[in-house]
């Protein structure tokens, strides 16, 4: 049969045989040459894919067996790569560029031509290994989901598969990041595997092909495996705080289509719910502006959210971090129920979501809300949404009644009030013929150590007695200590482990009686506790570069050696000492050391640690670093 067009066709098929084979030309996604110097691109939104031309009836023949598809090298590849048809194992994604964030979850994608079995897949460091992405896996399934550890140190990574017998192996051809977006393509909320990608674009009518599970079967050379679409939020970050009465500016990267809108939610923090939906259906142009909310059209003091972003047709969601929205300046202790009795100590509890624009001030105003007294001044202004405490013992020569604590910026921008009562002081028993000698007022009992009561007694020497634990107001049994031993003048206890103790440090008050509760004597508060620990910061905490905030630790009892503050990073490496040399004298007061955020530190998760120079007490807390 007469074969129309054939000559055509070969003399098609012989030119393309010639670009083909001629290493100074390369053809690119619209078929025409480029110089082969000219490095592929990567869009810092949208990777650049390499889509086949629609196959025509006059197209579809074979090309020669002997033109051979030419070898690339690793610069001249794009994401995603051309797959040739000989047995190869090729790392997909992440292959450079890309910048993700600990917690973010990951498809690490391969195609594996004409090969299957087991194999491993592995983070790399400076081509060093740092940790196992899977041990195991099957490198006929082509994908494997990862979620970024949270403590990951950041910086420069790449993958590496390689088969258990380790005839293949492929790594990413350039680094990706982890720590901080950069500017490339953050992949962390592709759909898992099985989801439907979403359609191509560009009017492409050959549809990019993927890796088939467990095929076994190579590509086509003209195959390509397009990226996944996907959304991941950069601005609310994990426990921003927004405040009312000002805008605030939604952020974030995509590899959505170009013509693609996305939906804006906050959703409780639970992540199930709408709290409010911000904006429908808007361009996908990587940020959006919120007018926010007034104090009036927000009835509670703060919340704690969650911001979700997504596609018109649900395809790709991104649940982002808890972060926080309320008014600035908020009172959380003394409410108006509250009952402070004079002599005694209470800590003064307010929030500040937002930075204040001056340092608070602490007042005390009487009923008519008239100034009595300066509590505290010169108080930082940073914002943090966790309750900011000053201890206050309230003054003796205060008359009982109804008061007013007010917080406030010096500029009186920003005030809050609310009201409480100050009452005298419990009356607590105490009877002649049983006295506290040990605890002694404001001793420091330890963890891991055994303490003495001792008691001065003018009983008879077969009386029978109880010592019990109360609370620091005097009036509830925190723990009972002994229920019934004799009335000798001492009573050996244990005490605590750490184990044993859930916090820091607590304070309580002794209670010695007979059994049948005719003789009782309570004493002074007194404080149980560990020997060192560590009050701020918390793993709640962001800390900005060039502000100042107050390290806080207690060091109950006298410690065996001087003391330390030290930096770490997120992998618990030291990375400076802050201050060395610090007292070791016991106190149930805060210690605070006033410590201002190097600039060129890395944004990220850090460490405090506060220790003794002999290493035999040590605590440390993780908190964040970030840019002003």
């Amino acid at each position: 049969m007469k074969c129309t067009g054939c000559n055509t066709v070969w003399m098609v098929i012989g030119a393309l045989g010639l670009v083909l084979t001629n290493p100074a030309y390369a053809t690119d996604t619209n078929g025409e040459d480029t110089q082969k110097s000219e490095t592929p691109t990567r869009s810092l939104k949208r990777p650049l894919l390499l889509s086949p031309r629609p196959a025509t009836e006059d197209t579809k023949l074979s090309a020669p067996a002997s033109v051979a598809p030419r070898a690339t090298t690793p610069a001249e590849r794009t994401f995603p790569r051309t797959v040739s048809t000989a047995t190869t194992l090729t790392v997909l994604s992440p292959n450079g560029g890309e910048s993700f964030l600990p917690g973010d979850r990951v498809q690490v994608q391969w195609q594996g031509s004409g090969i299957s079995g087991p194999g491993a897949i592995q983070l790399l460091q400076n081509g060093r290994k740092v940790a196992d992405i899977a041990a195991s896996v099957n490198l006929s399934e082509g994908k494997r989901s990862w979620r970024v550890p949270e403590d990951i140190k950041p910086g420069s990574y790449t993958v590496q598969i390689q088969s258990r017998d380790r005839k293949y192996s492929d790594d990413s051809d350039q680094p990706f990041s982890i720590g901080a977006i950069t500017g490339g393509v953050n992949l962390s909320a592709r759909p898992e595997r099985g989801q439907r990608p979403a359609a191509t674009t560009g009017g492409d009518t050959g549809a990019a092909a993927t890796p088939e599970t467990g095929s076994g079967q190579a590509a086509s050379s003209t195959d390509t495996t397009p990226a996944t679409p996907a959304l991941s939020l950069v601005s609310p970050a994990t426990n921003t705080g927004w405040c009312t009465n000002q805008a605030h500016e939604f952020r974030w990267s995509s590899t959505l289509p170009a013509d693609s809108t996305v939906s804006i939610d906050l959703m409780r923090s639970d992540g199930t719910s709408v709290w409010k939906s911000i904006a429908s259906n808007i361009p996908d142009s990587g940020s959006h502006t919120w007018a926010g909310l007034t104090d009036a059209q927000f009835s509670s003091g703060s919340i704690s959210l969650r911001p979700r972003i997504r596609n018109a047709d649900n395809s790709v969601v991104k649940l982002g971090e808890l972060m926080h929205f309320g008014k600035p300046l908020m009172i959380n202790a003394p409410q108006s129920n509250h009952t402070w009795r004079k002599r005694s100590q209470y800590t003064i509890r307010w929030t500040q979501i937002c930075a204040l624009p001056t340092p608070a001030t602490i007042e005390l105003l009487n009923a008519s809300q008239q100034p009595v007294l300066t509590i505290a001044e010169g108080l930082s202004a940073e914002g943090h949404h966790m309750p900011r405490g000053h201890e206050w013992t309230v003054p003796d020569d205060l008359a009982p009644g109804t008061y007013y604590i007010r917080v406030r910026t010096t500029d009186n921008q920003l005030s809050r009030t609310t009201s409480f009562t100050i009452a005298n002081p419990v009356s607590f028993p105490v009877s002649p013929s049983l006295t506290f000698t040990s605890p002694a007022v404001n001793a420091g009992w330890c963890t891991n150590l055994p303490h003495e009561f001792r008691w001065n007694t003018a009983l008879p020497a077969d009386a029978r007695i109880k010592i019990d634990l109360m609370e620091a107001n005097g009036e509830q049994v925190w723990r009972s200590i002994a229920a019934d031993i004799p009335n000798s003048g001492t009573y050996s206890w244990s005490g605590y482990t750490d184990a044993q103790f859930n916090f820091g440090m607590g304070t309580f008050r002794p209670r010695i009686a007979t059994l049948d509760n005719s003789v009782i004597t309570v004493g002074e508060r007194f404080h149980i506790g560990k020997h060192l620990f560590l009050d701020a910061p918390k793993s709640n905490y962001t800390w900005r570069h060039g502000s100042s905030y107050d390290i806080l630790w207690t060091q109950l009892c006298s410690l065996p050696a001087a003391v330390a503050l030290e930096l770490l990073d997120a992998g618990k490496q030291p990375v400076a000492t802050i201050a060395s040399g610090l007292t070791n004298a016991g106190s149930s007061g805060r210690q605070v050391y006033k410590w201002t955020v190097p600039a060129n530190l890395t944004p990220g998760t850090y460490y405090i640690r506060v220790r003794t120079a002999d290493g035999q007490y040590s605590q440390e807390s993780s908190f964040v670093i970030s840019a002003p």
